[in-house]
């Protein structure tokens, strides 16, 4: 009952045009640089949904292709495979990144660019209000051409990070930028993630005169790009993407995002195991899937060794660690495909009589974490020292 009160209270509001945005609870993560969350109220949180659910197919059918952040049927494994693809035709790339992107995003223009295809006042008047809801002052001010001295000050500025809100107006925000390079420029090996954008190219000059463009549409949206990580480069030196490095003939996991999943699964080897661990380790095994470890089996066995040690009797000793290195390095051969001969043999050679990590239970869809799962508090030290190859 106090659920459907609830809705009905926000269904009045709405429909009286008396709903106003509440306070957000704003704290901050480090994965890997502090970023600074709003947490919306469940309520503001359905009106998003509505909100989005409603304007959405009005914009989906104009993006281009090769935006990949935020949308049905999209996600960072197509934008992943679509890079690959083109990282093995093309040996030069072009890496841009904007400068504090969410911060930055100026809350006029948004709303000029969703006016363009959404024309009901309501609609408008409800996006106004949560895009005034927030105002960050991350990103430095910039004067761009036209602004007298107090422009940049009084602007609204900043999409809170968290809202579902803010990822759909951020692919609205650079669209303009994609239809420029794609329609304009006619260059189709070109990918955007959120703020990150690739373009491929087999000329180093084509990839100048892309950047240049590319400077013109950001600045016309208020927008500059972050000298730091814009860069242009062969591809046989690995494209930062989606938290991999996409080589030519090969997509490495990038350290970063071990070095995390390592202060993940330690902290989970410290409490019991729950659906939500379960899922956690899941997710994180089928991303980790699409490309091998940069740090190779030397960095794989340390955290595994984190996770399973809790059921080890003891650390395997060096036959056995070369033959789980080389199950690794065989099931690898083809990025993110399993060997079942290897796992087999794998189960025979060291079954349930030797004791060691959970007793060789491997399935096909099983990975190294999986037998932790089945009994995280079996008495032994959550904490040992890490296994060394």
């Amino acid at each position: 009952m106090r659920a459907e009160s609830h809705c009905q209270r926000l269904s009045d509001e709405l429909r009286a045009g008396s709903w106003r945005p509440s306070e957000y609870r704003v704290f901050e993560i480090r994965e890997p640089k502090i970023r600074t969350i709003c947490a919306a109220p469940f309520c503001d949180r359905v009106v998003h949904q509505a909100l989005v659910q409603v304007i959405e197919p009005a914009f989906e059918r104009g993006f281009i292709a090769d935006s990949y952040s935020c949308r049905i049927g999209k996600g960072t494994h197509a934008a992943l495979s679509r890079v690959e693809r083109w990282a093995h035709q093309y040996p030069w790339v072009l890496k841009l990144d904007v400068e504090k992107y969410f911060p930055s995003v100026d809350h006029k223009i948004a709303l000029q660019l969703v006016k363009r295809r959404v024309s009901c006042r309501r609609t408008l008047s409800m996006l106004s209000l949560i895009l005034a809801s927030w105002s960050s002052r991350e990103a430095p001010l910039r004067w761009f051409e036209g602004d007298d001295l107090f422009d940049p000050a009084v602007r609204g500025r900043g999409l809170p990070m968290g809202n579902l809100t803010s990822q759909f107006l951020s692919n609205i925000v650079l669209d303009p930028v994609d239809h420029s390079v794609k329609d304009r420029l006619r260059i189709r090996p070109y990918a955007r993630y959120c703020d990150d954008i690739v373009v491929f190219s087999r000329s180093v000059e084509e990839l100048h005169a892309v950047h240049s463009e590319m400077k013109n549409a950001l600045s016309s949206l208020r927008l500059v790009e972050s000298a730091r990580k814009t860069h242009i480069f062969q591809t046989s030196q690995g494209v930062p993407w989606v938290g991999f490095n996409v080589h030519p003939s090969v997509t490495v996991l990038r350290q970063a995002s071990v070095r995390r999943a390592r202060r993940r699964f330690r902290a989970f080897a410290r409490r019991p195991a729950s659906d939500a661990t379960r899922a956690s380790v899941a997710a994180w095994r089928g991303h980790a899937a699409r490309g091998l470890s940069v740090l190779g089996v030397r960095e794989f066995l340390r955290m595994a060794g984190v996770a399973t040690a809790v059921t080890c009797a003891s650390p395997p000793d060096s036959n056995h660690r070369a033959h789980l290195a080389a199950c690794w390095l065989w099931g690898r051969r083809r990025v993110g495909e399993w060997n079942v001969q290897s796992w087999s043999s794998h189960r025979t050679k060291y079954g349930a009589a030797d004791g060691r990590i959970g007793g060789g239970h491997f399935e096909r869809d099983q990975f190294i974490f999986e037998p932790w799962l089945d009994d995280p508090m079996s008495g032994y030290d959550c904490n040992p020292p890490l296994w060394q190859v």
